[in-house]
């Protein structure tokens, strides 16, 4: 967890400035950093993951509370499938493929 301001989460700035909480996951793929931005509205950040913790494709990490944005830096072999600044819902969205994969 980083502290850090509360501006509004859609500004390009936000990423860098805002409280946020950092989890680093390694796949079998390659490694995932995973971001979540507080923003003016949305200022408590909720991480459930602990280091070590193994998780599985879909499971939850954490929550921001009444909701901001997420994040998510992929290794060059992944294949986004959802569009930058689309919306994606937890658990449930594919938003990503490794090369190779199979749908």
């Amino acid at each position: 967890h980083v502290g850090g301001r509360f501006l509004q989460a859609f500004r390009a700035e936000a990423s860098e400035v805002n409280e946020h909480s950092l989890v680093g996951l390694e796949t079998h793929y390659g490694k995932v950093l995973v971001k979540q931005v507080a923003g003016i509205l949305a200022r408590r950040v909720v991480c459930w993951v602990h280091p070590g913790q193994q998780l599985r494709a879909g499971e939850r990490l954490g929550v921001i509370k009444f909701g901001s944005r997420v994040d998510l830096y992929l290794p060059p072999e992944a294949e986004p499938v959802v569009q930058v600044g689309g919306q994606t819902r937890a658990g449930v969205t594919v938003i990503a493929r490794w090369n190779g994969e199979e749908e």
